[in-house]
């Protein structure tokens, strides 16, 4: 059994698939699956879909294997160039010439640096973040930034994280989470980096999830209230059925687990430690920027605050 039908819940079915399990069922609480992948339809639009949770593509070898199961073509096209639009001032941009009092010399020997501790980070961190992350890599990335005194790639990329919904890094997202991130996008080739032109599918996001899940029994609206531990492992979901599995993997929310499943309280202390950042997506029409431009909107070097401005 596999609690949640987002992007971890059907990778772990598929890899199960291969491995020779037949028999594995997928819990899914919403009527749809993806998860954060949310591709919102727009028939008028060239691409057919607004992406409404994640953006753009990092090719990998796993995920390539699982695009060839799923009979989906992995076609990318790169994203429009990259824009700021700073609302505070009105001022538009290009990220690495945000303004700044750096010279031409400082910026590039920032960027250097910078991409000199993202490799370090990346050959020393491990397969899972734990209780080892070193305390400088603990800290919220914009504090980070600021003790390596990278104050001009701070500038440049808080504000382009959070338009790019990324979530708050400069007070709130650790700087590990962040590394990871950065390191990760050394796959797409130093000239989409610098250019920030990262590939994007052809098909809509959420086609090759929602393919995925036809190869496997996904049930949808299935939320999860009760889990029982014995010999066997009793999910009951909120429509009263109850399924016998043997294992079961939590690809959900932990609050959820939280209050699904009877826990001692070691467990329940790894679990609460935990954090999440709830995230929504709004979509407009914005009227009179040019065609052919990934905006990032942003309030000030900080990125965007909690609340926007109406």
């Amino acid at each position: 059994g596999i609690v949640g039908a987002g992007v971890a819940g059907l990778m772990a079915a598929e890899e199960l698939k291969e491995l020779g399990y037949a028999d594995v069922v997928v819990f899914e609480a919403g009527h749809r699956v993806g998860g954060k992948v949310c591709s919102i339809p727009r028939p008028e639009m060239q691409r057919r879909a607004m992406e409404g949770g994640t953006v753009f593509f990092v090719p990998s070898p796993c995920w390539t294997r699982a695009l060839v199961r799923a009979g989906v073509g992995g076609d990318v096209v790169s994203l429009p160039p990259l824009r700021v639009a700073d609302v505070s001032t009105g001022k538009t941009y290009d990220p690495l010439h945000a303004p700044s009092p750096h010279s031409t010399w400082q910026r590039l020997r920032e960027v250097g640096r910078a991409k000199s501790l993202v490799g370090r980070a990346r050959r020393g961190l491990g397969p899972a973040i734990g209780p080892d992350v070193p305390a400088e890599h603990a800290q919220p990335m914009g504090a980070y930034l600021a003790a390596q005194n990278l104050e001009f790639v701070r500038e440049v990329l808080l504000p382009v994280a959070a338009g790019a919904q990324l979530g708050p890094l400069a007070g709130t997202v650790p700087a590990v989470y962040a590394l990871r991130l950065l390191a990760m996008l050394d796959r797409v080739g130093s000239w989409r980096q610098w250019t920030c032109r990262m590939p994007q599918l052809v098909c809509a996001h959420q086609e090759p999830w929602e393919a995925l899940a036809a190869r496997h029994d996904v049930r949808l609206g299935a939320r999860v209230v009760s889990v029982e531990r014995g010999r066997t492992i009793q999910v009951r979901t909120r429509d009263g059925r109850e399924t016998p599995v043997d294992r079961l993997f939590w690809a959900a929310p932990p609050s959820d687990l939280l209050s699904a499943v009877d826990l001692d309280e070691e467990e329940r202390a790894v679990f609460s430690s935990v954090r999440t950042v709830a995230r929504a997506t709004m979509l407009c029409r914005v009227r009179g920027l040019p065609r052919g431009v990934c905006w990032a909107p942003t309030y000030g070097a900080d990125g965007v605050p909690d609340a926007h401005p109406a």
